[in-house]
């Protein structure tokens, strides 16, 4: 989900689409967000492509904002998540609480 609301710092989107965001908050200003999406989770039947969605959803998020396409994995969602990921993640937020 995106986090255009002042009481939220950070958000982390794993495999995340922006219809999904932009139908239920269609002027949202995304800031603070982590997109993760595997290089191969591309569906052809429902024409989604994550890693290009995290790239777009990326690409208009103002700044600080992080993307890591896992290369050579088409997991989708959770089932993505790694040890060295779940770090990324961990890194990412206290991070962003540290600001």
């Amino acid at each position: 989900a995106g986090n255009g609301f002042s009481e939220v710092k950070t958000s982390v989107s794993i495999s995340g689409i922006k219809d999904g965001i932009f139908e239920i908050f269609p002027t949202m200003t995304i800031k603070s967000a982590l997109y993760i999406a595997g290089e191969l989770d591309i569906n052809a039947e429902y024409n989604i492509d994550c890693p290009a969605e995290a790239t777009y959803m990326y690409s208009i998020t103002e700044d600080p904002k992080k993307l890591i396409i896992v290369p050579n994995k088409a997991q989708h969602g959770t089932k993505l998540l790694s040890d060295d990921l779940d770090t990324e993640i961990i890194n990412w937020i206290n991070s962003q609480f540290a600001l």
